[in-house]
């Protein structure tokens, strides 16, 4: 199985950096930059993370990849490495199972929705595989869901895209060829962050841009001035509404903005040819990370470019203290005191809490289907025992259960008290309750700055990734 990390450079790859752009509203800036290959994995066959004949590929508000595994009849998940996470589905028609699965999407709500190719139909599961729903539409291809959660749908033998509401219900659906507005054999679709629809056309190398009305906006492909997005039937949008639209030539990848110019140039180089793109084989993820599906490799490639952002600030708050492993399970047991929908009602509960000496604190957590609740935990014990000890001893109204909660975040070690709390009051203010967690190396004293206690490494990143999008360093540790 193949799994590459930092290993392949492709010297004749070179970037135009696209600072700014509005698509019919052209304000432009150009640098030149370099992309480097940082990982891939996959390789031919039917083990876990191997991969035969793979199509769609998505990626989740928390950084993890979901691949649809052609002729295996499965989706695979990943974590945004490479490492094999998870997989669903076999071939054959009943719930969850394929036949030949294509395109693939994951809502805002962490819905997993695929394309069901063969069996006529697209198939809805939960982050974890579980099944949700299905719906019948006659030859799916690509798929894409908006912030409301709308999906959309293209048929390429048709020359249609439908529009359906979350529950399946058919909104509108555009079909005809030859005319503006209209297709010819769309395969690749995608949806911004303004909600605005971009199709490609593998006939007549035609991009399309539509409201969510399914109103016809513009489009480009196959004139003097745009011919060289002839062949473009690849197409990938950052939750950011960054634009990526892949064309594959005999030299390399050409790729575009949403304005249809060209920011960046991949050429063959003496390691590699470009890779067999299939036509929803590309998914940016929110840091920017390019993925692209490698058919004839049998692989997933990760692309970091100078249009990526680092998720992470580099800032050292003070040295690591021998003796005191944040890698070791020590405390992985919390009381959890109450759920609740109501940030201002988990706030009080933790002041409460806080104020009779106690170590409380909440974190957001999304529940798929049911919106986003505010979770109140209490303490960190080492066994249940423990714990159960002193729940019992807690009043009446703070008496919770008891959870194995091993994952947590880590925002810093201090040697410093002072130092500690002035870094917790920043969090705070940022919307972000930590506790701390003391340790001893010798007769020295360590603070461990801790955010959340989860069950998994999925809902941990998720948090994550929050604290990631206000540029907040963290790192995924055992408690």
């Amino acid at each position: 199985m193949i799994n590459r990390r930092n290993k392949l450079r492709f010297p004749g790859l070179y970037l135009i950096f696209y600072l700014s752009f509005i698509f019919l509203f052209p304000q432009s800036v150009y640098a030149v930059g370099r992309a480097i290959l940082i990982t891939e994995w996959g390789g031919p066959g039917a083990n876990d993370g191997e991969l035969n004949s793979p199509n769609g590929i998505a990626a989740d508000s928390a950084g993890f990849i979901y691949v649809a595994d052609g002729y295996n009849n499965r989706i695979q998940k990943f974590d945004s490495h490479g490492n094999f996470i998870k997989k669903w589905g076999s071939r054959g028609y009943a719930e969850g199972q394929f036949s030949f699965p294509g395109g693939i999407a994951v809502g805002r709500d962490g819905f997993v929705y695929v394309a069901d190719w063969g069996n006529r139909r697209v198939q809805k599961f939960n982050y974890n595989g579980k099944f949700i729903d299905a719906w019948e539409v006659p030859k799916p291809g690509g798929i894409a869901v908006d912030a409301g959660g709308f999906i959309y749908i293209t048929n390429p033998f048709k020359h249609s895209v439908r529009k359906y509401n979350p529950a399946g219900k058919l909104i509108w659906e555009i079909k005809g060829s030859i005319q503006e507005g209209r297709f010819n054999y769309p395969e690749g679709i995608a949806v911004d962050s303004s909600g605005f629809l971009y199709i490609t056309e593998r006939n007549s190398s035609h991009i399309q841009k539509f409201d969510s009305g399914g109103n016809f906006i513009g489009k480009w492909g196959k004139s003097a001035e745009d011919a060289g997005t002839e062949g473009v039937y690849r197409i990938a949008v950052s939750p950011s509404g960054l634009i990526n639209i892949i064309k594959q030539e005999k030299d390399g990848v050409k790729i575009f903005d949403s304005r249809h110019k060209l920011t960046a140039t991949w050429v063959k180089s003496e390691n590699r040819d470009y890779a067999s793109v299939p036509p929803m084989g590309a998914v940016l993820d929110s840091p920017g990370f390019l993925y692209l599906v490698d058919k004839k490799k049998q692989s997933i490639l990760k692309l970091k470019t100078p249009l990526t952002r680092t998720p992470f600030k580099e800032k050292t708050y003070t040295k690591q203290i021998p003796g005191v492993s944040p890698l070791s399970v020590k405390y992985p047991y919390s009381i959890k005191v109450s759920s609740n929908l109501s940030i201002e009602k988990a706030k009080e509960t933790v002041q409460n809490l806080n104020e009779s000496g106690l170590t409380a604190y909440y974190f957001q957590a999304e529940v798929t289907g049911k919106g986003i609740f505010y979770r109140v935990f209490l303490g960190y014990f080492p066994d249940e025992n423990s714990a159960g000890s002193f729940n019992s001893l807690l009043p009446e109204e703070y008496r919770g259960r008891i959870f194995y909660t091993p994952y947590t975040l880590e925002l810093g070690m201090y040697e410093s008290k002072a130092i500690m709390e002035e870094e917790k009051n920043k969090l705070i203010n940022s919307g972000f309750y930590p506790y701390i967690i003391t340790g001893f190396s010798g007769s020295k004293k360590s603070y461990r700055l801790i955010l959340g206690a989860f069950k998994t490494e999925e809902e941990a990143k998720i948090l994550q990734w929050q604290l990631n999008e206000k540029e907040i360093e963290s790192r995924l540790v055992l408690r």
